[in-house]
């Protein structure tokens, strides 16, 4: 299945630009994406996924079609 996903540059992917399309295992979900993207588990806690503009968790399966935008959360003062 193909997705469209966007990202600031704070993913810092090579292989792929935000707006790209990307491929998918159908039943994938945000986490298994993170994965392939090479993302370690251990920081795919602070990354806050958006499905069809819409908040959702890393468990939630993405369909064919979908947009996701992958953003992490920014602090300061």
């Amino acid at each position: 299945m193909k997705i469209t996903l966007f990202f600031t540059g704070h993913f810092g992917f090579d292989d792929i630009k935000s707006g790209d399309e990307f491929e998918l295992n159908e039943g994938a979900t945000v986490a298994d994406l993170l994965t392939a993207k090479g993302i370690q588990k251990e920081h795919q806690r602070f990354v806050i996924p958006f499905i069809n503009g819409v908040e959702k968790r890393l468990t939630v399966v993405i369909n064919d079609g979908d947009e996701v935008r992958l953003f992490l959360p920014v602090g300061g003062g």
